[in-house]
């Protein structure tokens, strides 16, 4: 699944614990599609581990590295323990009935009498696996021969054995009488016939004896291809949902997932998990949502009661739908909602729907309203996209128009779509983000190139700067026409700008973050940072509307800049209850503005993903709650942030195709996966 860190795994980290994050993520043991019984393997990205009973070969790509137990019975069977909620389907082919469906996913595996008196048992994490040799009182460890080919076995100066992969140097114990481990002198030993063994200090035979070493590699937790998170969110119960796209046919899904393969090269997944239960025992559901053709997941809404919403785009024709208000795909690329409950099982679905004209659409935001319905905000360069109920605007006007669609999922197909109008002028338009407002409105935020976009009330800024412009509108779906449009107004600066995300509080404020290229954005006083740092930056403006007057600048509670020297740019944004703001996305900047305890203190040598908590309340850099960069080699992004008030921990997700763990405490591991991979992390300030 290429989630590698600690939203699935443990508890938040510190800068003291964060190497403990990928070790918590177990590792995934499935019975062989293709071989006798008895045998399991373990997937990676582009790598697998193969496991028989005397024997367990490592593959990745043309190296292939054999570990055998030389010696050891020939009718030793493997047997899968410690089951997991999660399964596994592997496809060979178009052929559905060819497909091995709900594999079983262990978290050991266990042979017992490899050698006379000696067990086996195989466990691990995302970046480890380990062996037990379990040696049973008066039963001899000599007998212990372990051949390696196709690698040439070194031991190093620390005794780990480099074979392709690191054996480190083994650990032995014994457990005492009153249950306390006591240590045994251990190292490994090569034989005269080219084998390895173990040398072990004295020890009291007439106990078990636990011979354990640990075999580093890259990370197991995952499919065989890519996997992008693009949103995060929490139940009532601190369960936390991720939600993205994957190309991994063997993604693993639980028994109860609504769709248990893939459909086609790219599906939605959404997986749910428990941060607080033991390695594992995490994953609570993990499912598919596809056709036979392209999804790709925008955004996710999660309620109190774990129902989720979802918003994204698609070209299949066959994708599920469920009392769909338009049950066929337009043309092209649609856009597509979706209302799925994990507790429903493989009857989950509540509702799916595409909505889109002969053009293109894509959804890139929902927000719910108090009475369950869903709004959704995109884009369309369709001139036929379905308008309903009571639009401001009914045709589009320029070469891409954005959009605003409400659902009512307890209404039945047709019904269940009740309004729907297109925003725009005369250039290009998108609208990027939703949120509920009060009365029964709607706020929108987006990126346009149009100077003749539609303003009314008294603007923040009425007139179109040039360069391209975030907008700001609020809508009201219950008003006729050209009433529906309460508010609207250009958010910009002499270059190019976009409005990316939107939050409404309680107040009525209205929190807009974005980007901007600008040198002369409008900053408050209180900003944290009052010029561009020098290329594209990150914006974050807190505009009062709620009466609005003809003085513009009372409108401004609360504006700054965030970035660097280079470029910066934001994806998500969130609001705890007390004001603070919560950003992540992705940055080149190697001086980014950071807090003095941020997790990762210094850029790594690609594109890294960052988290930053701010504080409106103080002025100048002490608005800097907290703030860190997340990377590594290669290229991250944070997608998604959310914030548990109640353990005070920051929540990010996004991809990965470097080891992101190398630089926060991690142990460095080969990194072999490639990727992009998706991660969790968080993170207690």
């Amino acid at each position: 699944m290429a989630i590698l860190a600690c939203g699935m795994l443990s508890a938040a980290v510190t800068p003291k614990d964060a190497a403990r994050i990928l070790d918590a993520a177990p590792l995934r043991f499935e019975p062989s599609p293709n071989a006798s019984s008895g045998a399991y393997i373990a997937r990676g990205l582009r790598s697998s581990f193969a496991f028989r009973g005397n024997e367990v070969v490592y593959q990745a790509g043309s190296e292939r590295v054999r570990l055998q137990f030389e010696g050891a019975s020939v009718m030793t069977m493997l047997q899968g323990a410690a089951r997991q909620k999660s399964t596994t389907t592997v496809m060979h082919g178009n052929d559905r009935s060819k497909w091995a469906s709900q594999l079983a996913n262990y978290s050991r595996l266990q042979a017992a009498g490899i050698y006379p008196g000696i067990d086996l048992v195989y466990y691990g994490t995302a970046g480890e696996l380990e062996y037990d040799l379990l040696v049973k009182p008066g039963s001899d460890p000599k007998q212990i021969r372990l051949r390696i080919t196709g690698s040439n076995a070194q031991l190093d100066k620390q005794g780990n054995l480099i074979a392709g992969l690191i054996q480190k140097r083994p650990v032995a114990y014994q457990v005492a009488a009153d249950g306390k481990r006591v240590s045994v002198e251990s190292s490994y030993r090569r034989n005269a016939d080219g084998t390895f063994g173990f040398s072990l200090g004295k020890y009291d035979a007439a106990r078990e004896l636990v011979i354990d070493p640990v075999v580093s590699f890259s990370s197991f937790l995952d499919g065989t291809a890519q996997e992008i998170a693009n949103s995060i969110g929490h139940d009532g119960q601190g369960n936390l949902y991720i939600a993205g796209t994957t190309s991994s046919y063997d993604f693993p899904v639980t028994d109860d997932a609504y769709q248990g393969a893939r459909n086609a090269l790219w599906d939605v997944f959404v997986v749910k998990l428990d941060p607080r239960a033991p390695a594992g025992s995490q994953v609570l559901y993990s499912t598919y949502i596809g056709g036979s053709g392209t999804e790709v997941l925008s955004s996710m809404v999660v309620t109190i009661a774990g129902q989720v919403y979802l918003t994204g785009s698609t070209d299949s024709i066959d994708f599920p739908t469920v009392n769909a208000g338009q049950a066929a795909n337009g043309g092209g690329l649609d856009a597509f909602v979706a209302w799925l409950d994990p507790v429903q099982g493989t009857s989950g679905l509540r509702y799916a729907s595409y909505f889109g004209g002969t053009g293109d659409e894509i959804g890139n935001d929902l927000a719910l309203d108090a009475r369950g319905r869903i709004f959704v905000t995109g884009a369309t360069t369709s001139d036929d996209f379905t308008v309903k109920g009571t639009p401001y605007q009914t045709v589009r006007a320029g070469s891409s128009d954005a959009f605003v669609t409400g659902f009512d999922p307890s209404q039945v197909n047709d019904a269940s779509i009740f309004y729907a109008t297109y925003f725009g002028g005369t250039g290009w338009d998108s609208g990027r983000s939703i949120a509920a407002g009060p009365g029964g409105t709607f706020w929108v935020v987006g990126g346009t190139y149009s100077f003749d976009l539609p303003i009314v009330g008294y603007s923040y800024q009425p007139t179109y700067q040039y360069g391209g412009d975030g907008f700001v509108m609020q809508i009201n779906p219950a008003r006729t026409g050209a009433d529906s449009l309460v508010y609207a107004t250009y958010v910009g600066g002499s270059d190019e700008d976009e409005a990316y995300k939107v939050l409404v509080e309680s107040t009525g404020r209205v929190v807009v973050m974005g980007y901007t290229n600008s040198t002369d954005f409008p900053v408050s006083a209180n900003a944290i940072q009052r010029k561009n740092g020098g290329d594209t930056d990150v914006f974050l403006l807190v505009l009062n509307t709620a009466n609005p007057t003809p003085d513009r600048n009372a409108q401004l509670i609360y504006a700054t800049y965030y970035g660097g020297s280079d470029g910066d740019f934001a994806k998500d944004l969130k609001r705890d209850s007390t004001g603070k703001y919560y950003l992540t996305g992705y940055t080149y900047s190697r001086d980014l503005p950071l807090s003095v305890n941020a997790l990762q203190p210094t850029h790594s040598d690609g594109l890294d993903a960052f988290v930053i908590k701010i504080d409106p309340a103080l002025a100048g850099t002490a608005g800097i709650s907290y703030a860190t960069f997340v990377g590594a080699s290669g290229v991250q992004s944070g997608n998604g942030v959310d914030i548990l008030e109640n353990t005070g921990t920051i929540y990010m997700t996004g991809y990965t195709t470097g080891s992101i763990f190398a630089n926060i405490g991690g142990v460095q591991r080969p990194n072999a996966v490639g990727g992009p991979n998706a991660f969790v992390l968080g993170i207690k300030p």
